[in-house]
């Protein structure tokens, strides 16, 4: 039996712990979509723009998702790929064609 690294324990608990949060997962899957400003995610999520930064520098910090700039734009978009497919693979299709549904109709 391979040794139990407590690295990556605290790494996955801290994750689960991110993605507890019904603000944040929500962006995570809303990014699952389609990358996107604060301000859009703000608009779409019914909350504050420093809130919605808030929440993203978090995840910014997780490395679950990444923001790049155009301009003066920032555009955020997920970068841990492991995030991406434990998310697709724990909702089913149907909740995340409703999603796509939900964002294209905003």
């Amino acid at each position: 039996m391979e040794a139990i690294n407590v690295n990556s324990i605290k790494n996955l608990a801290t994750t689960l712990n991110l993605l507890g949060d019904i603000v944040r997962l929500e962006i995570v899957i809303y990014l699952l979509t389609q990358e996107s400003s604060v301000n859009q995610l703000a608009d779409y999520l019914k909350i504050s723009q420093p809130l919605a930064s808030h929440h993203l520098r978090l995840l910014k910090d997780a490395k679950i998702v990444e923001a790049n700039r155009y301009g003066k734009q920032i555009i955020y978009r997920l970068k841990n790929d492991k995030i991406k497919s434990f998310i697709e693979h724990t909702l089913n299709s149907e909740v995340i064609k409703w999603f796509k549904l939900r964002i294209i109709n905003f």
